[in-house]
């Protein structure tokens, strides 16, 4: 019959004689990405429950109209490869060429040069070279099809570079199903499809090649190739349509998950002008994302070094923003102390998902000491696992738990005291934790 384990109720204790210490740090937060604009999982929550496009947007992005806009867009494919091999071309530059073939782009000195599979010279440049095709798709081998036409030019750090020119509405049909998925409902994906127009128009990179990347640097486009039936549907139901504010298109910042609040421009981007457009606003509709909370486990000396202060002993949150997101949090470990941003410095030292929004230390600590007891009739030899929560309330529930060969199972439960504080008293030798609100502390071997 397995031994009962006596929680917290010595009559008397001798000082506890300390064999050893050990903290673990949980990181909790919620969302995914930068948290500014229209969470894409509280748009899919509002269209679930019948919200109209337009509904969607005006919560996301205050103080804005509906407008129209056109224009066309250039985004980089490929920089500076060896060679580029694309077909489905009918032109290139002022030439007629073979739609069936292919045709290899590489370059010679400051020229692009473009040859058959055989080696025949078809054109060359100095400048730029535009390939377009009778039905308006070209395909560029281990990137995909795209609409409209493709310019190859010298790269700026040698071999050739690739931009994809396309017109505005194309574009938008190549984001829309890599940002959200084609299965959601109609709404959702108007949605995405006017945010993806505005974001395109209302940013840049300031390169003279090409305004956008292909990738979370900008919008995941996918061109010709990623294209779906409901997803041009969105767009084409929703085409031109931009967000204005004050007359300008504006920087329509869209992420995956909020958390449940979206957050203040300023607050994620550090030294950026706060955007009247981009104020954090509540978002209970996202709470269907895998990633609505996140949590992770950190021993004191992984975490501290991340964040640049050997172990970790002590945190701050200096500043937080409107959300429940730390903006500024100073760090205090064995090596000194550094004062972080909560998205670019934090999150990205830790690689997290948003920032985060606490931080919580637990400590155990193992005891062996003689005592009465409470319900046992004569003196035992105790041994304790005691430590600290923190943040901690007195009254909160602490479960500890037992290492076995299926996992580890709950042995006892009680509340923390004031400040934070727990004792466990064990009688069997076993490694041994504490949970608290999910979050484990370290493990402790009883001998």
């Amino acid at each position: 019959m397995r031994r009962l384990l006596l929680v917290t109720a010595l009559l008397s204790l001798a000082a506890p004689a300390s064999a050893d210490a050990a903290a673990r740090w949980a990181v909790k937060g919620g969302g995914w990405g930068h948290g500014l604009g229209m969470s894409q999982y509280g748009a899919y929550g509002q269209a679930l429950e019948g919200r109209s496009y337009r509904k969607i947007l005006d919560h996301y992005y205050r103080s804005t109209t509906l407008g129209q806009a056109s224009g066309r867009v250039r985004v980089l494919l490929l920089a500076s490869v060896g060679s580029s091999t694309f077909g489905g071309a009918n032109r290139i530059g002022s030439k007629s060429v073979e739609p069936n073939r292919n045709y290899i782009v590489t370059r010679s000195g400051g020229r692009i040069v473009v040859r058959t599979r055989r080696g025949k010279r078809i054109a060359r440049s100095s400048g730029v070279l535009r390939v377009s095709s009778p039905n308006g798709l070209v395909t560029v081998a281990g990137k995909g099809v795209y609409r409209d036409e493709i310019e190859y030019r010298p790269g700026a750090s040698g071999g050739v570079t690739a931009v994809n020119r396309v017109g505005l509405e194309n574009y938008i049909r190549g984001v829309v199903p890599l940002e959200s998925p084609a299965s959601w409902p109609i709404d959702a994906l108007k949605a995405q499809a006017v945010a993806a127009r505005s974001y395109a128009l209302g940013t840049g990179t300031g390169n003279a090649v090409f305004d956008h990347y292909d990738t979370t640097a900008s919008q995941v486009y996918g061109g010709y190739s990623a294209e779906q039936p409901s997803t041009n549907r969105a767009v084409a139901s929703t085409r031109g349509e931009v967000l204005r504010h004050d007359g300008k298109v504006i920087v329509a910042y869209f992420h995956s998950t909020s958390g449940g609040h979206t957050e203040n421009n300023e607050n994620i981007f550090s030294g950026g002008e706060a955007l009247p457009y981009i104020r954090g606003v509540r978002d209970p509709w996202d709470r269907r994302s895998p990633y609505h909370r996140w949590r992770l486990s950190y021993s004191a000396r992984s975490l501290g070094n991340a964040l640049g202060v050997g172990r970790l002993r002590r945190v701050r949150v200096n500043k937080r923003g409107v959300s429940d997101r730390i903006v500024f949090a100073t760090f205090r470990g064995s090596r000194g102390r550094n004062r972080l941003h909560g998205w670019e410095g934090i999150r990205a030292r830790l690689t997290l998902r948003d920032a985060p929004s606490k931080f919580k230390k637990i400590t155990s600590r193992r005891s062996t000491a003689g005592a009465a007891v409470a319900g046992a009739g004569s003196r035992a030899l105790a041994r304790d696992i005691f430590g600290t929560v923190s943040p901690g309330r007195k009254g909160d529930r602490i479960t500890l738990q037992r290492k076995t060969s299926e996992g580890w199972e709950r042995v006892a439960k009680a509340r923390l005291r004031r400040g934070g504080k727990y004792r466990f008293a064990v009688e069997d030798a076993a490694l041994y934790r504490v949970v608290t609100a999910g979050d484990p502390g370290p493990a402790v071997r009883i001998r």
